[in-house]
């Protein structure tokens, strides 16, 4: 190998204004240049003749014109879109990914909810990367992998029964190999090089050690954030569900909906009632109160995020609880959600709407002044007339 760099260093030195082109490419992972590589490259880098180039991913559109030449039939805008996200244009992860979406007879007119599974020859070059790095690096990598693509190091040491010092020790290989890389914006995060990495590691555990790591997880966010937990209800919440633990992701999941609420993040805080909602029909499918007001939370973060439609599902639900248990605010509050905070329609215009508002106002007590005066405020215009609407009569 080095009489190889020997020649190339001479070649270099000798070509000058000859007519030949001269190509040379190498990786620089798996494995990582050793040192006479490295020398040969700063040597030849300095002679005028040469030129020195970094080879990135496909972009999205390259992704598309590559799938679009070598797989036409699985070439749709959804598949290569979630291609795109999943390998992050890595070409050779793109190649096996489109092979195995072939074998598996998926074509551009398939539904767009297409599963992208890790192709095992993406598992074993990702697994040959990490069986350079030691035993104890890998075991806080699969760790890691639980945590997920972005992690910070302080929940990861006390997952990993380590002081942060030497867990930063024992990732400093997988730094060097490019497994793992700094986020870039604050210290103490650190995330995984590519998303397929983290999978690899994540889908290599059995259901039940899943379980064991997400509870684990809790554990040690409940140590660093359990007194004002408030950024990482979401994650808390997460990691609750995943680890099976259903009370305390209805409890988590709750509070993060409605934190997103206040922070105006209606499309996160309504995945995250929903979120609320499921870990609920595990924990005890009987609390209907419960449910109730998971779904006024949901409903309103719906109807804040435009989503109409299942905005006034959400209340006509809850609404139909809160009928059946006797909860009159809860009965008015739906009511008013489903007549919405601002009037587009006019109220004649849906059957429901009308005698809805006008039960919400019955139940609801007299002190009650805002919600009170949102339900009448609503009610009021069934008097108002639309010009196109000639038989009005007020």
């Amino acid at each position: 190998m080095r009489r190889h760099f020997s020649l190339l260093q001479f070649l270099t030195r000798e070509l000058g204004s000859t007519r030949l082109f001269l190509l040379g490419a190498y990786r620089d992972v798996d494995p990582l240049p050793g040192q006479p590589l490295t020398e040969m490259l700063a040597d030849v880098t300095r002679e005028p003749v040469t030129r020195r180039l970094s080879l990135d991913g496909l972009s999205e559109g390259e992704t598309l014109e590559y799938a679009e030449l070598t797989s036409a039939d699985i070439a749709s805008a959804e598949v290569v879109a979630a291609l795109y996200e999943e390998t992050e244009g890595n070409p050779l992860f793109v190649g096996e990914m489109l092979r195995l979406l072939a074998v598996e007879g998926v074509r551009s007119g398939s539904p767009a909810e297409v599963r992208l599974a890790i192709p095992q020859s993406v598992r074993d070059v990702i697994a040959r990367r990490l069986t350079h790095l030691p035993e104890e690096c890998n075991r806080v990598l699969v760790l890691a992998s639980v945590l997920g693509r972005e992690f910070a190091l302080e929940a990861l040491s006390g997952m990993g029964g380590v002081s942060e010092e030497e867990l930063l020790d024992l990732l400093d290989e997988a730094m060097t190999a490019r497994v793992v890389s700094d986020v870039g914006r604050g210290a103490g995060r650190l995330r995984f090089a590519h998303v397929l990495i983290r999978d690899t590691l994540y889908e290599g555990l059995t259901s039940a050690r899943r379980v064991r790591l997400h509870r684990l997880a809790v554990e040690a966010l409940e140590a660093l954030y359990g007194d004002k937990p408030g950024p990482h209800l979401a994650e808390l919440a997460y990691h609750s569900v995943a680890g099976s633990d259903f009370d305390k992701g209805l409890l988590y999941g709750r509070r993060a909906g409605g934190r997103s609420l206040r922070l105006l993040a209606y499309e996160e805080a309504a995945r995250l009632y929903e979120s609320a909602l499921d870990a609920l029909g595990r924990a005890d499918p009987q609390d209907e109160q419960t449910r109730c007001k998971l779904l006024l939370g949901l409903g309103e973060a719906e109807a804040r995020a435009g989503k109409t439609r299942a905005a006034k599902q959400a209340f006509v639900e809850a609404a139909g609880i809160a009928r059946r248990l006797g909860l009159a605010r809860e009965l008015a509050q739906a009511a008013a959600g489903y007549g919405g905070r601002i009037a587009w329609a006019r109220a004649a215009r849906d059957d429901r709407l009308v005698p809805l508002l006008e039960e919400g106002l019955a139940a609801l007590a007299d002190d009650d002044v805002e919600l009170r005066t949102r339900l009448l405020a609503r009610l009021a215009e069934r008097f108002e007339t639309n010009p196109r609407d000639n038989d009005a009569t007020g």
